[in-house]
């Protein structure tokens, strides 16, 4: 042993060769029953897929389970992982699997699982559909837009002219299809109402031959009525006989205006809100609508637009547009229907200028306007801007003009009256009590509204008639 004092003295004595290898041993019996080395994966990972085939796919997805004891929701698309399983083998299987459908076998499937690497199981659901074929083939002029096909006494579903459509997830028996066509000028070869035994995972075929001639175009009335759908209280447009019969609803919007062909309706579905932050915004616009063939468009050049009136020529379209960001104003375009023109029409002093009608000639255009602040009137203008004139100057609410169809005289609301002004001298006089008033084609006649329902009355103030019960204004006679 060293001395106390010199420089490379050792404490304490070397451990023996039986102490080392005893601590070899206790350090690999440690290391064992933690599962191995430390730094070496101890579990995998198991990716689970499913492609879906063939008709009436199951869309409400599956389940995945694993061991029986893991559960997650699948659809068809990207794989969904489960994390941390144990090396071996494991047991992978699809539930909630829909009636029509059958997964690829095997069923369930083993699938081996290596710590720190990835396992694949990839599920091919393969669905039969339980329905019924419907083939529609149309042929002929004006044809509609769309058909529709109601199944029992459910709801009709759009379905093509031209083309077939699968009415699928059915119970087996006995089902009924009807074609739904709008309005009398096509005509269906047998019958529109087929009945057919639908057996399981199988497609029956339904097919509906349908001829179209041109519509005929009776002497109707358009008008705005106010109803509630689903609970929602909305203005739609009506349309009626001369009498009021025979009344159906074609669209949701307000302030119906024949073409000048007589085809067309143009109506507006636009709809204004005031945001505190954002400022008006407005959705919707001009509708274009044929209401005997269901043919719809929109204008492009109309959004955001309201009280579309064509031009006698039926080259363009005045409405009326609004808003600014903060301040609900209501101005005058002009648009071209071949798209070459878009321009606001100038109104000079008229701080607000609505509800614009057309002169026969189609040379100005009557509307409503306001000069001095909350007050009404009827104001004139050249269709190019210029000959601008103030017609009303009293304190209650004149507008809703209508050009007579001679052009002499025009129909306006004034107060709560319906009115007829004079063209060349700017006479008036009052004709009945109502509002909106539009002229009968041959020009004897008004329609207008009250606020219980629309009436028609003798342009010599003969003949008061009423022709609906409702809340219903804006009429418009087909010309």
């Amino acid at each position: 042993m060293r001395a106390p004092g010199d420089r490379n003295t050792v404490i304490g004595t070397p451990p023996t060769p039986a102490a080392v290898a005893l601590a070899i041993l206790l350090l690999a019996l440690l290391v064992a029953a933690c599962g191995g080395d430390p730094a070496s994966p101890r579990h995998g990972l198991l990716r689970v897929s499913v492609e879906m085939l063939g008709g009436d796919p199951d869309v409400d997805g599956f389940d995945v389970i694993v061991d029986s004891r893991l559960r997650q929701p699948i659809f068809s698309g990207p794989p969904i992982p489960f994390a941390g399983l144990s090396p071996g083998e494991h047991s992978v299987s699809l539930e909630k699997v829909a009636d029509n459908c059958a997964v690829n076998a095997p069923h369930p499937r083993s699938v081996t699982v290596i710590a720190g690497d990835t396992a694949n199981v990839e599920f091919t659901v393969v669905c039969a559909a339980t329905g019924i074929a419907v083939t529609i083939r149309t042929s002929g002029t004006d044809t509609p837009a769309s058909f529709q096909i109601q199944l029992d006494n459910g709801l009709a579903e759009p379905a093509p002219v031209n083309g077939s459509v699968l009415v699928g997830r059915l119970a087996p028996g006995r089902h009924t299809v009807t074609l739904v066509i709008p309005g009398t000028h096509c005509s269906v070869a047998g019958t529109r109402q087929i009945t057919v035994d639908v057996r399981a995972r199988e497609v029956a075929p339904v097919q509906f031959d349908v001829t179209c001639v041109p519509p005929v175009r009776s002497e109707k009335i358009a008008y705005s009525v106010d109803t509630t759908i689903n609970g929602v209280r909305q203005k739609w447009i009506a349309l009626a006989n001369p009498d009021g019969s025979g009344s159906v609803l074609l669209a949701r919007g307000t302030a119906p205006q024949w073409s000048p062909e007589r085809t067309r309706l143009a109506f507006s579905d636009a709809d204004c809100v005031l945001d505190y932050y954002e400022g008006w915004g407005c959705t919707g616009g001009v509708v274009l609508l044929d209401p005997e063939t269901s043919k719809t468009t929109r204008q492009p050049e109309g959004t955001s637009a309201f009280e579309p009136a064509w031009a006698p020529r039926g080259d363009a379209i005045v409405l009326v547009r609004c808003c600014s960001r903060t301040i609900p104003t209501r101005r005058l375009w002009v648009l071209a229907l071949d798209g070459s023109s878009n321009a606001e029409l100038p109104t000079r002093t008229a701080s607000v200028a609505d509800q614009p009608a057309w002169s026969p000639d189609g040379e100005r255009i009557a509307f409503t306007c306001v000069i001095t602040p909350f007050n009404n009137d009827l104001c004139i203008v050249n269709r190019d801007g210029v000959g601008f004139a103030r017609l009303t100057t009293d304190a209650v609410y004149d507008g809703d003009p209508a050009w007579s169809p001679d052009g002499r005289r025009i129909a306006f609301t004034s107060g709560a009256n319906v009115a007829l002004m004079m063209v060349q001298d700017g006479t008036a006089t009052i004709l009945t009590q109502g509002f909106q008033p539009a002229w009968s084609p041959d020009g004897t006649k008004l329609v207008f509204g009250r606020q219980d329902g629309l009436f028609t009355i003798g342009a010599d103030g003969s003949g008061l008639t009423r022709i609906t019960t409702g809340r219903h204004d804006a009429p418009a006679w087909r010309p």
